[in-house]
């Protein structure tokens, strides 16, 4: 049996004038049985922190983005203990995963963002029947340096 259920969905998209704008709206699904309490960012129930190494990635060459969570009994949602999710801001490029445990207790994966821009990355992980949704910020620069580099000799090889 298939039970309704309700989510947001956010579209971003660009007007004739050029103006960027964003809409909300409530749709209907069908796809999952469980539908639990979402929580927006940290709580007292779970936190989580992130570190891309390099911090300033560039396009086209490896970067793992590791997540730590505060409390290492997380269950599983939708098949993962982590769903992650990255969006660059023109919404040309997107991205689905799920980070892997690592020894330490963080999460991580590594891959190469084949473009440079501004992402949005979204982290899901469950605790206590609670999902919990994190967003997180990273620029990706572009693989030949800037004029700016250029000239103060900034530019490195990550």
């Amino acid at each position: 049996m298939k039970r309704m259920g309700i989510f947001s969905v956010i579209a971003s998209f660009v007007l004739c004038a050029g103006i960027a704008s964003a809409a909300s709206m409530e749709m209907g699904h069908m796809d999952h049985t469980d539908h639990d309490m979402v929580m927006e960012g940290p709580s007292e129930h779970l936190s989580m922190s992130f570190a891309a190494t390099p911090a300033s990635p560039r396009a086209g060459e490896p970067v793992t983005l590791s997540f730590t969570p505060s409390h290492v009994d997380l269950e599983e949602a939708h098949g993962a203990l982590m769903h992650l999710i990255g969006v660059r801001r023109d919404v040309k490029q997107f991205f689905h995963t799920h980070p892997e445990p690592q020894a330490n207790g963080s999460f991580a994966i590594t891959r190469a963002f084949p473009e440079p821009g501004r992402y949005a990355i979204w982290l899901e992980a469950k605790r206590m029947g609670m999902l919990h949704r994190f967003e997180y910020a990273l620029v990706v620069r572009s693989a030949k340096p800037s004029l700016w580099e250029r000239i103060t000799g900034t530019f490195k090889r990550s």
